[in-house]
C-alpha cells in the first residue's frame, strides 16, 4: 500500500479519481514519483519535489533499468533509509 501512514489516511491526492484515465499516476503523482525517482537522485528529489517531479516526468533525471528506484529501500518514506556508504543495507525492504 503507498500511503505513509495506512492508518491514519490514505494518499493525497488519491490514486483512484474515479476516471479511466491513468494521467495522474506514476511520475504525474506527487507521492509516487518520489517512490519511483531513482534512489541516486532522491536528494535532489526532496530538494525541491515539484521540480522533482518535472524533471522525472521530462526525463531529465533519468529512470533506466540500471537505475533502483526509491521503493526498494525501507524507510517512510521509501527510501528514507537508504546510505551511499552502504548502499545494500534496508535494499529490498521497501
Amino acid at each position: 500500500y503507498a500511503a505513509p501512514n495506512p492508518s491514519v489516511g490514505g494518499l493525497s491526492p488519491p490514486i483512484y479519481t474515479g476516471s479511466s484515465s491513468r494521467s495522474h499516476l506514476g511520475v504525474n503523482h506527487p507521492v509516487l514519483a518520489s517512490f519511483l525517482c531513482p534512489i541516486a537522485q532522491l536528494a535532489e528529489f526532496k530538494e525541491d519535489p515539484n521540480e522533482g517531479q518535472k524533471k522525472l516526468a521530462n526525463r531529465k533525471i533519468s529512470m533506466t533499468a540500471n537505475e533502483f528506484p526509491a521503493l526498494l529501500w525501507s524507510g517512510k518514506p521509501p527510501g528514507g533509509d537508504y546510505d551511499d556508504e552502504a548502499m545494500t543495507e534496508g535494499l529490498l525492504q521497501g
